[in-house]
């Protein structure tokens, strides 16, 4: 009591007294709200929780520090009361508006996404939505088309229930060998499935990804057969194309209804080549965009110079055969045909022949007697003198 009476009686005499401006306090509470009210909002939109909560406290260190300077050099006395509910009222405000809004967002991205790509990328999309881009935009991607081979002749074979269990067991099988190897289902059409690698999220090793997944979903096709054998459902096999390449991803369809994939003339070549597996008796056909994106790390056996209905611009179509080192007579094998096909180019029609009839008397090969045939109809009628070498495809 005595000190607070001494300290009245000093201000009284030095003509210093403290004062307490109510205009200088609401000046500060607008400031704080203008300027901690802008810097909250960015600080715990885009930075962590951590750092949302340090923004928090230097603001209220400011205004302790604030308030100190006014007491000790203005002889000013600032309520702390306001100011500091007004931090917390700011603090909990954008706090909880993120909460929900983030949510939201998780929400939304789960949904959009849970039943397309693996657990993985769905957790790296929630925590990184700044990586999602829904519009429209061009990319370069790998797409993959996958169709059952004689599909309508194994369904008429088949009642309602048994069709829908069967496909259910494969589309299943095939789909999560898609996640796990990164991709993204795109869609089903029937028995087709249609993956894509890229995107939602990056994937430098798009193409790799792809041809492995491939590969899987052939071993994984022989395990299957296995089991339907003994369940006497019919044998079963799958053609694959892949291609690389600028397309357009994103989300397209009505304002009602909209799916997440893939457009352009890249994506039709990789359906394309699904298609071709048929004339070349392969399983497997990608484009050279894709042999050259996968890099020294596959072996592929070149296949053809195509040009697929459509297109003027011809393309090398590849098989590929393994990832890594090949067995060495598969490697002497394939190095064999691809001279075949190199004097096959050259219009060396007679050296080409020989080679291939070498090679099919030990591995008979549906691309053996094809190159035969053309070999055989070129002897007769010779291709004209603009031949490029390519095959063009009339049908898709």
């Amino acid at each position: 009591g005595v000190e607070v009476h001494a300290t009245i009686i000093d201000n009284i005499l030095s003509r210093d007294p403290f004062t307490h401006d109510i205009f200088t306090e609401i000046g500060i509470i607008y400031a704080l709200l203008l300027i901690g009210g802008l810097g909250l909002s960015a600080l715990l939109a885009y930075a962590t929780p951590l750092i949302g909560g340090l923004g928090g406290l230097l603001l209220i260190l400011a205004t302790l520090a604030g308030n100190y300077f006014f007491f000790f050099s203005q002889n000013q006395l600032v309520g702390l009361s306001y100011p500091l509910l007004t931090i917390l009222t700011l603090f909990l405000v954008v706090t909880l508006f993120n909460y929900f809004f983030e949510g939201r967002q998780k929400r939304f991205i789960s949904s959009a996404f849970g039943h397309y790509v693996s657990p993985q990328i769905v957790h790296q999309l929630m925590e990184h939505p700044e990586k999602l881009s829904l519009q429209g935009e061009q990319q370069n991607l790998t797409v993959l088309f996958s169709d059952i081979k004689g599909f309508t002749t194994i369904s008429e074979k088949m009642t309602s229930e048994e069709l829908g269990r069967f496909m259910n067991e494969y589309l299943t099988a095939m789909s999560h060998i898609v996640l796990q190897h990164k991709g993204t289902v795109d869609k089903f059409i029937g028995d087709a499935v249609m993956a894509i690698w890229g995107a939602p999220l990056e994937d430098e090793d798009h193409a790799a990804n792809s041809v492995r997944a491939a590969f899987m979903m052939m071993a994984k096709l022989k395990t299957l057969r296995a089991d339907w054998q003994k369940r006497d459902l019919p044998e079963v096999d799958i053609r694959i194309g892949i291609n690389t390449g600028v397309m357009s991803v994103g989300n397209f369809g009505s304002d009602q209804r909209f799916d997440y994939t893939v457009m352009g003339d890249n994506v039709n070549l990789a359906s394309r080549l699904e298609g071709a597996n048929k004339a070349y008796g392969t399983n497997i056909i990608i484009s050279e965009y894709t042999k050259d994106a996968l890099g020294e790390g596959f072996y592929c056996r070149l296949l053809d110079l195509v040009r697929v209905k459509g297109k003027e611009m011809p393309v090398r179509i590849y098989e590929p055969l393994c990832e890594g080192e090949p067995e060495p007579e598969l490697k002497k094998e394939t190095e064999a045909f691809t001279e075949a096909l190199r004097h096959y180019a050259n219009r060396e029609f007679q050296e080409a022949t020989e080679i291939i009839l070498a090679l099919n008397t030990t591995t008979r090969l549906k691309i053996y007697d094809l190159y035969l045939d053309r070999l055989a109809h070129f002897a007769i009628n010779p291709p004209p003198d603009d031949w490029d070498g390519a095959f063009t495809f009339t049908t898709k």
